[in-house]
């Protein structure tokens, strides 16, 4: 990348100034993606808050009222969990992912984009109770970010900020915070 750029790359990872007090037992387990998403937050949004990153894993980067990042939520993304179910079972097709047309399908295409959006979406709801539950408070900022958060998020009974563009913003207020002036 050095030679192709004339730069050197600054890295997201161990050593490098995000501004975040992470409270995980292995700083270098924690993906960059979410360092970056939690920067972003940090300076956007009121603390306590989660973030919901929507892509092939699905995770939540949970921030207390203090700001301390105290860990990460990860499951199956919506896609990865519905081209499972597809390869898993032998009468199942792969399908696009829809917006249900109601709770209850009358076919199998819809029943399965009911289960895996209204499924996933009761689950957000759920853990997103138990955070609150887990850091004592009734308010908590959620803000979702990924390419399949719009196909979710809509059908979440908790109220959701969509921030498409989180991780660029957090890459970019990295990049600040670290370039030599």
């Amino acid at each position: 990348m050095e030679n192709l750029l004339g730069c050197k790359p600054l890295l997201v990872g161990p050593g490098i100034k995000t501004g975040l007090d992470i409270k995980i037992d292995h700083h270098s387990q924690l993906g960059s993606d979410l360092v970056a998403n939690t920067v972003a937050a940090s300076a956007f949004y009121k603390a306590p808050f989660v973030v919901i990153d929507l892509d092939t894993a699905t995770t939540f980067t949970a921030v207390n009222a203090r700001g301390e990042l105290c860990g990460v939520i990860i499951l199956p993304g919506v896609r990865t969990s519905l081209d499972a179910l597809s390869t898993s079972t032998a009468e199942l097709p792969f399908i696009s992912l829809d917006a249900p047309k109601a709770l209850l399908g009358t076919n199998t295409v819809d029943s399965m984009n009911s289960g895996i959006v209204y499924g996933t979406a009761s689950m957000f709801d759920g853990l997103i109770d138990r955070l609150c539950t887990e850091f004592n408070t009734t308010d908590i900022t959620i803000i979702a970010t990924g390419s399949l958060a719009n196909d979710i998020i809509p059908f979440c009974r908790h109220e959701m900020t969509y921030a498409p563009n989180l991780v660029l913003e957090g890459l970019f207020l990295i990049y600040k915070r670290n370039r030599k002036k």
